[in-house]
């Protein structure tokens, strides 16, 4: 199956640094998730103190929005939502 027919099928879940990339990198991830076709915003973020396109170096953050994406979209176990819990992210809602 080709990526553009995927793009259509799942929803896009975009994850992404504030360091070091462009000053308007929130934005930027909101005309991303604006042009998907399925746009995963209540699971996509701005993670905080991350490089631009390596969200995963805070792994912490990055693991939480991850394990929100699979378990909003494919079921999966639950997870935390405590305002606490996700004061490192900058999460895009509805």
């Amino acid at each position: 199956m080709c990526f553009t027919l995927l793009t259509f099928l799942l929803p896009l879940q975009l994850l992404r640094g504030d360091y070091g990339g462009l000053p308007n990198a929130t934005e930027r991830a909101e005309q991303i998730l604006g042009r998907a076709p399925r746009p995963a915003r209540e699971s996509s973020a701005i993670i905080k103190g991350a490089r631009q396109c390596c969200a995963y170096e805070r792994p912490v953050p990055t693991a939480r929005m991850l394990a929100r994406f699979v378990h909003v979209h494919f079921g999966g176990a639950a997870v935390p939502t405590a305002a606490a819990e996700m004061d490192d992210c900058v999460i895009f809602g509805p």
